[in-house]
């Protein structure tokens, strides 16, 4: 049985297969958002934001040997073409594991399209490059999970940019202590902690699951400042009057790492030290210095 082809969700971009849709009954998972058409959906087109200095990462598994990478533009024009840019990761007898890096400089819409073998198709989401309002967009950096199926073997971190803003600053202690002998506490560690609400939408569902897998990384980033949250997102479904959208908004509180942790001051050179001994006998203070001994009179 062949192995086929698998992209994980924690991908820059999401992928969608396209070359198999006849018959197939719409859902949520082998549907691109551009092409959704539920009944009673008030649908709001939505362009997934990536900076022209991001690399573009896919890492997919595949058992086949021929693939092909192409970016176009929304007219279907080929802007690029990056099958170049796919490298091995891990070769296995079964299927290899592979990266697909690149980055797009010129501002614009594309879409990317993988071929694999003869007939098996991938499309990626709508994306735009550069010429969004920045002041509104976060960028969330991820890396390092067990349970998103990339192979970590390079430092693979993946980029989301989406509508957001962190908000409503909480400051706390994370404190351990015990209760002496008379009933009065005692603090043995102290530790400051600062956590923010972050606040986002509306955004598609897509991107909502895509923060919410990036929230299950070791290492999550926003705005180049590491974070960690010990919950999900909490998304909800935007309704516009009796008609729902495909849009969503929700908030999530994270604590940020390493908050007032510092690496302990030291000099570059290590200071003069001086030995003082006294002699019992004579009654003299001798100070040593580099192995010079000077005598000085301690009491007569």
């Amino acid at each position: 049985m062949a192995f086929g082809v698998q992209i994980p969700l924690s991908n820059t971009l999401r992928m969608v297969r396209t070359d198999n849709r006849t018959g197939l009954l719409q859902n949520f998972d082998n549907t691109l958002l551009q092409d959704e058409d539920y009944v009673e959906y008030n649908d709001r087109y939505y362009f997934q934001k990536i900076a022209g200095t991001d690399e573009i990462l896919i890492q997919f598994a595949t058992d086949e040997t021929a693939i092909t990478a192409i970016v176009y533009d929304l007219d279907d024009n080929v802007v690029s073409t990056e099958t170049a840019n796919i490298s091995s990761v891990l070769e296995s007898t079964s299927f290899d594991i592979y990266d697909l890096k690149f980055t797009i400089a010129a501002a614009g819409y594309y879409y990317l399209k993988m071929t694999f073998g003869a007939t098996i198709i991938y499309q990626s989401e709508n994306f735009q490059i550069d010429g969004y309002n920045t002041d509104n967009i976060l960028k969330i950096e991820y890396n390092t999970s067990e349970n998103d199926g990339i192979l970590y073997s390079d430092s693979q971190t993946f980029i989301l940019r989406f509508e957001g803003r962190m908000v409503e600053c909480k400051l706390g202690q994370e404190k351990e202590s015990y209760t002496n002998f008379n009933e009065s506490p005692e603090t043995l560690n102290s530790f400051p902690t600062r956590s923010f609400k972050l606040t986002y939408g509306p955004v598609p569902r897509y991107i909502a699951e895509k923060f919410n897998l990036a929230l299950g990384h070791e290492l999550v980033k926003v705005n180049d400042v590491e974070y960690h949250s010990k919950e999900g997102n909490e998304a909800d479904l935007i309704k516009d009057g009796l008609t729902v959208t495909n849009m969503y908004e929700g908030d999530v509180t994270l604590q940020q790492v390493n908050y007032e942790n510092y690496e302990s001051a030291a000099d570059d050179v290590e200071p003069t030290t001086h030995q003082l001994l006294i002699d019992e006998f004579t009654g003299k203070l001798i100070i040593k210095d580099s192995g010079t001994e000077y005598y000085t009179r301690y009491k007569d």
